[in-house]
């Protein structure tokens, strides 16, 4: 259920007119923790409180899930201590409402207060530490658990090792494993392929088909099927299409958009493959944005420009509102093209026609495609002017369009890369902000590379300008002096 749709619940329950069960004030408390509402949780607590039902401990547990849900800990805390009777459940709501919400000390509190321990209380604190970074603790904490023949137990820690970046301590784990579920391989299958090791997960993969007593599910299917796109491994890629098809997952929609990604990133021979798998999909989920979105991010990462664009067209026309990563699949097949014209209506439609807010990843691919219609002087404004503190990702875009060009425009425009962040450094402040996965000092070196990589261009052309009278004999070392200059000031 939606926001809107508890909102009209409520207002149902708020009229009145016949008695409301515990089972339906349940399903509500319920809803509205999942879509964080906390206004309509407050509203049913109210309900509940005047109904009779204030009592009922079943509904004061999940009164402090729908609060610990919405972040707000000390009205579930009032919750929980007004409680007549706390069971195991109790405590370990108000021990999961500490830890989701980062408050690692006031969980453990709990933990160590509670009368009685589940198996659900020690994962849920290993999975604080987890979140926190601190899997010495969790690991002390699984080496207590007197009872550890619970295989979520075993999953949970597994997934801690992960978060921690410790994958190889998660697969001495698995192998541990006297008992494994699918859940226990997808943990770990996940946990390769997002941390880049996708030939281990290939192999751990052929493993769990020789070993694992459970099928593989959507969730594995889905995994794997990423994997061999990154990997461009077709081969691969085939066997599991076929293990899909046989299992009769790929009518899923989930499935059907990880298919459809996997052909397409595999190269232009597995377009066909991967169009065949969205018309059958799209027959039986007509609408389906993601599965759209999927195709067309095919097509343009293949260089298949016109048919991305024509699918973007059939979603228009069907009736389907694209979502900011449409367009980013619209624009980078606009700059596959080099439709600079035809990427700057849509960069303009998104917000004017779609009300969608571009994103430092749509700036990036509009600088991308002025840069490649040998724009650069344009893309270098657009770096400057754009509403972000700009990372490296936009200017490293800019510089691989500058070392592209002809060496006549490098020289004329080889400062625009310093000038755009001197502007940023002037717009933002005198810090540039770099992504959490990029170095500070990355900008710099690309500065210097650029700069580097067209001193001998640079030297030719001043050559050249030279015996024409443009330049003076001091004019080349001038500009470099100048261009490092304006970069030192602006870092």
């Amino acid at each position: 259920m939606d926001r809107a749709g508890i909102k009209d619940a409520v207002k149902r329950l708020e009229l009145g007119g016949r008695p409301v069960d515990t089972t339906t004030y349940a399903d509500l408390l319920r809803h509205c923790g999942n879509a964080k509402a906390l206004a309509e949780g407050r509203k049913i607590h109210e309900l509940v409180a005047s109904s009779g039902h204030g009592e009922d401990p079943f509904l004061g547990n999940l009164l402090v899930r729908m609060y610990g849900s919405c972040g707000r800990l000390q009205e579930a805390l009032e919750v929980f201590n007004n409680l007549k009777r706390r069971d195991v459940f109790s405590w370990n709501v108000m021990l999961a409402a500490y830890a989701q919400n980062g408050h690692l000390q006031e969980a453990a509190e709990v933990f160590d207060r509670m009368p009685l321990k589940s198996s659900s209380s020690w994962n849920a604190m290993i999975t604080a530490y987890s979140l926190v970074g601190r899997v010495l603790e969790a690991r002390m904490l699984f080496d207590k658990m007197i009872e550890r023949t619970s295989i979520i137990s075993w999953n949970t820690m597994i997934a801690a090792y992960i978060q921690a970046g410790e994958i190889q301590e998660a697969r001495a784990l698995l192998d541990r494993m006297e008992l494994k579920n699918t859940a226990s391989w997808n943990t770990l299958l996940a946990g390769y392929a997002h941390s880049g090791h996708l030939q281990e997960a290939l192999t751990l993969f052929a493993i769990m088909n020789l070993e694992a007593r459970e099928l593989p599910d959507k969730v594995t299917f889905v995994t794997m099927l990423d994997v061999c796109g990154n990997l461009k491994n077709s081969a691969a890629g085939e066997e599991i299409d076929a293990a899909v098809t046989s299992s009769g997952l790929w009518q899923d929609v989930t499935v059907g958009n990880a298919l459809v990604c996997m052909h397409g990133r595999c190269g232009r021979m597995e377009l066909a493959e991967a169009r065949a798998i969205f018309d059958a999909v799209a027959a039986s989920q007509r609408g389906d944005l993601v599965l759209f979105s999927a195709m067309m991010a095919a097509y343009a990462q293949s260089g298949h420009s016109k048919e991305s664009l024509e699918l973007f067209g059939v979603m228009a026309l069907d009736g389907i509102p694209p979502t900011d990563v449409t367009f980013i699949s619209v624009l980078a097949a606009c700059s596959h093209a080099g439709l600079a014209k035809d990427a700057r209506y849509h960069f303009v439609a998104m917000a004017g026609d779609y009300r969608i807010a571009a994103s430092l990843d749509h700036y990036i691919c509009m600088v991308d495609v002025l840069g490649r219609s040998g724009k650069v002087a344009e893309a270098g404004e657009f770096v400057g002017v754009m509403p972000f503190v700009p990372d490296a990702v936009p200017c490293k875009t800019l510089l691989e369009e500058m070392n592209s060009a002809v060496p006549i425009i490098a020289v004329g425009h080889m400062g625009i890369l310093i000038i755009a962040i001197y502007k940023a450094k002037q717009a933002f402040g005198n810090k540039i902000i770099l992504s959490p996965y990029r170095q500070r000092d990355e900008i710099t070196t690309l500065i210097d590379i650029f700069l580097n990589s067209k001193e001998v261009e640079e030297r030719k052309l001043f050559k050249r300008r030279k015996e024409k009278g443009e330049c003076s004999s001091n004019k080349l070392h001038e500009m470099k002096e100048m261009a490092v200059g304006q970069r030192a000031a602006a870092l």
